[in-house]
């Protein structure tokens, strides 16, 4: 009965310390958000860079468009590690 009565006391705390924002965790059966935040800033990022190397390329080389195909084939081709 000690048991019990420890952990039923504790647990609150328990809840609390593995929610992020002091409330109860997410409901697992509500709809998962349209957008996450992360993926968001990645892409942002990733076309900033982009558009980066575009500018580069337009200013070097004669013929940009095939110089940023196989920039781009490359860029696919890498595994996500």
């Amino acid at each position: 009965m000690r048991l019990f009565n420890y952990f039923n006391a504790s647990l609150p705390s328990v809840l609390n310390d593995l929610s992020t924002d002091g409330n109860l965790l997410p409901d697992p059966d509500a709809t998962p958000p349209k957008s996450e935040l992360g993926m968001t800033e990645l892409f942002a990022e990733i076309r900033a860079t982009v558009d980066t190397e575009a500018q580069i390329v337009k200013a070097v080389f004669p013929n940009p468009s095939v110089v940023m195909q196989v920039f781009l084939q490359r860029v696919f081709a890498q595994s996500v590690s």
